[in-house]
């Protein structure tokens, strides 16, 4: 049996028979589903064309009339989608009922929202107590109407051409208020995400590209972003339009730029975790406030404490400062740090109605009215009214839990709050520096808590942030994105999937990316070195060294693959060749030298390694690996000694069986014996046999015979 995603994903592929046949089993489910005249109508359209192909007959606009049908029947299966939603999803359900019977003509709603402008204009010509009287009524009324145009919106069916010019004209007219075109943008965008409609789509992108307002421009920029569908490949212009987009640089790194966001919307729950085990304990362990049964509560100083340390509040005072500076360093860098503080505070019946979870903070919301004036009053409610750090839904968070509390806090906060409320933000100024990533950051953190904390929203809608596929929450990755105009954001965007250790996402990315430069063959090489691919690995990082010789990046794949291939001399060669580029890299000498002993070179690295020892005497790593260049160039009694010096310090396994070679070598088999236990005490799971017969032709080199392995193994083994 068809399900509609199955049916949307045949036509989107250009399946117009097997769509049609599923469009019928789905209609055939439900008699009361409206469209069955329309499909039979573009069946029999669909069956003459392809009887008039058979008979030969040319026709120039085949390819459009097949575009034809392909829309009108994805016109059926929306309107089917949308009954489903409709009746089966509780925020399709609510809002259907919550719009039923609103006058939705675009006449209608030109002129409600141009009159309110106009009221809230001649009401500030009013004495305050009249202000008072009535704003409240005229917000209550406001609101209540923008609630159900969200929700009429949000069930909509597909727009006509007028539809998606007069909400364009709309959400740009300067005449309307800001705030009711930002909720506007979030109905038709969550309306387009959930069933897609080229005409919403087009109004995003109009308002996008034609908005003065920044905040309105930008939010309606993700809408369009995230509204992409496979199924947006049926209208030609929709293809066209986006390939003219592209190329706009601008937009294009608006692109790239967005996809990075979202990424650290999704990492917010790491970030969380990270002010709480990392962060959160210096700021609370260093302040003289602590939280009891009662709420925030401030503690005695120790008089004896400063007595014997006078600078004691000073320093408290930089590692709380410090602190901060942490998590400012993280919300620079994207992070939205506060979203583990403010997810618990979503549970007031303010967030029962969906447009609540989009609308712009205002005090003048009619939810807020029941708030004490002692409050709404206050300089913590000024300040938080003009807040850069908070996304919309956690101010309003914030404001109706501090109603609860405020009237319970201790006198003296209450007087911190009123008389330096920006304490109470952490004093954390928002960094606004590059406005338009601001303001897109601030309304996807609005979208991720929507679709975050709420359970439904997750399992009811498309979600962006936790969809079950890889190209829902990765939109780069969706076919929509392959375009040759996006190659170097593509790259760009494998280069931090890279820095970010997220290996699979840059691996998924790369497919659809023939690699030309050198950029790409390395990031390509890294994938496969992710995979285990070593001799692949290998054949990329050389395809990369031939385009870019002196690669840093590619030098140190090359050896790292080369090395997991067992092939020595090439690693040899590249960190050579590191060396020569970076004399004085420590790391570089060291794996050189590693290499070079064991191809049976480490004469060769002596005096390099000396060197580096007696520069560095507190390095395990130099003296490690100069014991090893010792003992395999026969110089047994020195290695010995500088294994001696490692046993005595805290030694690695490593040690204890290399000591233990040592010690064999030297004919001091009770060392042996010994220190061979040691190391099996680090993990008793390991075998020695194992471990010798990794290192056989070593100890062949060395003179030792089969008997003289079977008796060492035996004494360790022996219970």
């Amino acid at each position: 049996m068809a399900n509609i995603r199955e049916t949307i994903k045949s036509l989107a592929h250009f399946d117009l028979d097997g769509a049609i046949k599923e469009t019928q089993q789905l209609l055939a489910i439900d008699p009361s589903l409206q469209g069955r005249d329309e499909l039979t109508t573009i069946a029999n359209d669909y069956t003459l064309m392809k009887q008039f192909m058979r008979q030969g007959m040319k026709d120039p606009k085949r390819n459009d009339l097949f575009y034809s049908l392909m829309q009108r029947l994805y016109k059926v299966i929306a309107e089917i989608e949308l009954n489903q939603l409709c009746h089966t999803a509780e925020i399709y359900i609510k809002a259907f009922s919550t719009s039923k019977g609103q006058n939705t003509s675009h006449d209608f709603i030109r002129s409600v929202l141009e009159n309110f402008v106009s009221e809230i204009a001649m009401l500030s010509l009013q004495n305050e107590t009249t202000q008072q009287a009535e704003s409240q009524a005229m917000y209550e009324r406001h609101y209540l109407f923008m609630d159900k145009l969200f929700c009429h919106i949000l069930v909509s069916s597909l727009w006509s051409e007028d539809d998606a010019a007069f909400y364009a004209s709309l959400l740009t007219n300067p005449i309307i208020d800001q705030n009711d075109q930002l909720l506007i943008i979030s109905a038709i965008s969550l309306s387009v995400m959930n069933v897609y409609d080229p005409q919403k789509a087009n109004t995003l992108f109009s308002v996008y590209t034609s908005a003065n307002e920044t905040a309105v421009a930008q939010r309606a920029f993700v809408g369009w972003t995230l509204s992409f569908s496979e199924i947006y490949k049926i209208y030609p212009e929709q293809v066209q339009a986006f390939a003219e987009a592209l190329q706009n640089e601008k937009i294009r790194t608006e692109l790239f730029d967005l996809q990075l966001q979202m990424f650290s919307c999704m990492n917010a729950e790491k970030d969380n975790d990270k002010i709480q085990s990392d962060i959160m304990p210096d700021i609370l362990s260093n302040s003289n406030f602590h939280m009891g049964r009662f709420g925030g509560m401030q503690t005695e100083k120790d008089e004896l404490e400063n007595i014997l340390n006078p600078n004691l509040d000073d320093e408290r005072m930089e590692k709380v400062e410090q602190s901060v500076q942490r998590m400012m360093q993280m919300q620079k860098a994207g992070s939205d740090i506060y979203f583990g503080g403010f997810k618990q505070m979503k549970r007031f019946g303010f967030f029962a109605r969906t447009s609540n979870w989009f609308t712009p903070f205002s005090l003048h919301h009619p939810d807020l009215h029941v708030v004490s004036e002692k409050l709404r009053n206050s300089p913590f409610v000024k300040l938080l009214s003009k807040q850069k750090t908070f996304c919309d839904s956690d101010k309003y968070s914030l404001f109706l839990a501090m109603s609860q509390v405020f009237e319970r806090l201790p006198n003296e906060m209450q007087e911190m709050l009123n008389t330096d409320p920006s304490a109470s933000m952490m004093g954390i100024p928002a960094e606004i520096d590059e406005p338009v990533a601001y303001s897109r950051r601030m309304y996807l953190q609005d979208l991720y808590r929507f679709f975050r904390i709420q359970q439904s929203n997750r399992t009811e809608l498309r979600n962006p942030f936790f969809a079950t596929t890889s190209t829902d929450t990765f939109f780069f990755l969706s076919s929509v994105f392959h375009k040759d105009e996006l190659r170097k954001e593509q790259i760009r965007l494998a280069k931090y999937l890279y820095k970010h250790h997220q290996f699979m996402e840059m691996n998924l990315l790369l497919e659809n990316i023939a690699p030309n430069d050198a950029d790409t063959y390395i990031l390509k090489a890294y994938g496969a070195l992710f995979h285990k691919d070593f001799s692949l690995a290998k054949r990329l990082f050389d395809e990369a060294l031939i385009r870019d010789a002196n690669s840093l990046w590619a030098l140190n794949g090359q050896a790292n693959a080369a090395l997991e291939c067992n092939d020595y001399e090439a690693a040899e060669q590249a960190y050579k060749q590191l060396v020569a580029l970076e004399p004085t890299k420590q790391t570089y000498q060291l794996n050189h030298a590693a290499t070079l002993i064991r191809l049976g070179r480490a004469t060769e690295t002596l005096n390099i390694l000396y060197k580096l020892n007696f520069e560095n005497p507190n390095s395990k790593r130099i003296k490690r690996t100069l014991a090893w260049a010792l003992l395999c160039d026969d110089q047994t009694e020195k290695a010995r000694k500088l294994y001696e010096e490692l046993l005595a310090d805290n030694p690695l396994a490593v040690d204890c069986l290399n000591a233990g070679y040592a010690f064999w070598f030297s004919g001091d088999i009770a060392q042996t014996y010994l220190t061979f236990q040691r190391w099996q005490s680090y993990d008793p799971t390991k075998s020695l046999r194992n471990e010798l017969k990794k290192d056989a032709y070593f100890l062949e080199q060395k003179g030792m015979s089969e008997i003289d392995l079977q008796l060492i193994i035996g004494m360790i083994e022996e219970p």
